[in-house]
């Protein structure tokens, strides 16, 4: 776990995403998001919408409607454990106006851990649950 500048916490993940490989992106940890991953578009990480993604209102905040697209994922590592076909919510680059830098991952995909955070240490310790094989829902 790694605490960034602007005091969030990040997780390092490796994504599959086509054909590219993306190791140790650092994702930011969010209790409250209903996505398994919501990421932001970084060509310079190789992070692209996937071209099965499609287009459509991702909620509201305080600025009005937040647009972005719906993919899966092909494949999404965190320690020693992997996913395939995980859906993903993407914002473009061009319209990443928040203080997170890459994205965050969210409650469907931590509801398959029994996750202990040590701040102190910044450690995160992940045990699979009765969740860990449950597919994911592809509506979120």
């Amino acid at each position: 776990m790694h605490k960034r500048d602007n005091g969030s916490y990040c997780i390092p993940f490796t994504l599959k995403i086509a054909d590219k490989l993306i190791e140790n992106y650092l994702i930011d940890i969010d209790l409250g998001t209903i996505f398994p991953l919501h990421l932001f578009e970084n060509k310079k990480m190789n992070i692209r919408l996937p071209t099965n993604a499609e287009k459509h209102i991702l909620g509201y905040g305080g600025s009005g409607k937040i647009i972005g697209y719906s993919g899966n994922i092909n494949i999404v590592k965190i320690g020693n454990y992997s996913f395939v076909n995980v859906p993903t919510e993407f914002v473009e680059e061009s319209k990443n106006f928040s203080i997170i830098e890459t994205g965050t991952f969210g409650i469907p995909l931590m509801n398959k851990f029994n996750i202990t955070f040590d701040y102190f240490n910044l450690k995160m310790y992940i045990i699979p649950n009765k969740n860990h094989t449950t597919p994911f829902k592809n509506e979120y």
